[in-house]
């Protein structure tokens, strides 16, 4: 008969956890996920973050290069899918080019104004590129301020990024 030993709860998840590791098909453990940007709004401190994803060789995923999702910053700082509307309305994107292995050209539903291109190098880096003040930059984040009421109005959008040139940090305030 064997003895009988209590295991904790958190020994059972650090070893569950691990069998799930091991258990995953190679594919899932090589899909990454690298952040590119965030959209941060006035009305509170949460953000949406947009990441590309890339496949097991380093390059952007085929079938879905990119992923946007909350981060609720303004609660307990849990992740949120966006939903439908945000999607169509606020937050989504379009696609301009077909997706290559290191590169891909899209519009921000959110920012239409301006293309945005994104690109992984061979050490998959992964950066997004907008023009701002009219320079080739490397786009960081983007803050919407909103209307005074916190409704659907827009004040004026703000883009902050590095120079590409030189890495000097730049901003541009662009308003409706």
């Amino acid at each position: 008969m064997l003895p009988q030993t209590k295991l904790s709860r958190r020994g059972f998840s650090l070893g569950a956890a691990a069998w799930i590791a091991l258990a995953a098909p190679p594919r899932a453990l090589a899909d990454q996920r690298r952040t590119l940007f965030v959209i941060g709004r006035s009305l509170n401190a949460n953000v949406v973050h947009y990441e590309a994803r890339l496949n097991a060789e380093g390059e952007l995923d085929r079938e879905r290069p990119l992923l946007a999702y909350w981060m609720m910053h303004a609660e307990d700082g849990r992740r949120e899918s966006l939903s439908w509307l945000e999607w169509q309305f606020a937050y989504g994107w379009s696609i301009v080019t077909r997706v290559e292995a290191r590169r891909l050209e899209l519009r921000l539903t959110a920012f239409p104004q301006r293309s945005v291109l994104v690109r992984v190098d061979t050490a998959r880096n992964t950066r997004a590129e907008v023009r701002i003040l009219g320079r080739d930059a490397v786009l960081q984040r983007i803050f919407v301020q909103l209307g005074a009421a916190g409704g659907p109005t827009v004040r004026c959008i703000d883009l902050y990024g590095t120079e590409l040139a030189g890495g000097r940090a730049i901003c541009e305030r662009l308003e409706p």
